[in-house]
């Protein structure tokens, strides 16, 4: 194994994965210091949504090891999982609550108390100011997509991760770890 920087949050070490019997990368290794983006990108079937489930615990690699402020996330367990925030390829909202009663809801379900206008922000940082009181029901995929990345953001987790299927809205897969949200007027954000 190589050795992790003291810069390093989270860090993937000489990663293999096999799926089926098809071998979908080997020796991955990246670091990513807090604050750090981290794009994946690729075409369909290879590995991008597996690497998320195996940066987010919910799968294991055949080998290697990802370190989470040098410790193994497999040992971490509660430790690191209090730090993380997943979104996959549902965007886990209820369609019978507005936009600004789902991210209340997911910041109180990460022991989160927010003040309405810290939720109201996070709404209107992903592009629903017009849409707080809408259920999301109402809202179109993409918007409904957008409501779920605002619960990030209303979030005080320090790190999230969510999986590819945001299309339009962001890059096609992605990794976050603040201490800074990214900011979306870069190119390629909508």
């Amino acid at each position: 194994m190589t050795q992790i920087t003291e810069a390093a949050c989270l860090k993937a070490d000489a990663l293999e994965l096999e799926r089926g019997e098809r071998l979908l990368f080997t020796g991955l290794t990246f670091e990513a210091p807090a604050g750090t983006l981290v794009r994946l990108a690729g075409a369909n079937g290879t590995g991008k949504t597996s690497l998320l489930r195996l940066l987010t615990g919910l799968m294991q690699p055949d080998a290697g090891e990802i370190l989470y402020k040098g410790q193994p996330i497999r040992t971490l367990k509660e430790d690191y999982y209090k730090d993380l925030v997943y979104i996959g390829h549902l965007n886990g909202v209820k369609d019978d609550l507005s936009a600004i009663e789902n991210v209340r809801i997911a910041a109180r379900m990460g022991n989160i108390i927010a003040k309405n206008e810290e939720l109201i922000d996070a709404l209107e940082k992903v592009g629903l100011g017009e849409f707080i009181e809408h259920t999301t029901g109402e809202l179109s995929q993409g918007q409904r997509r957008r409501v779920a990345l605002a619960r990030l953001l209303a979030s005080a987790n320090p790190s999230g991760f969510w999986t590819n299927r945001l299309r339009r809205l962001t890059l096609p897969a992605w990794l976050i770890l603040p201490p800074q949200w990214p900011n979306t007027s870069r190119p390629g954000a909508s």
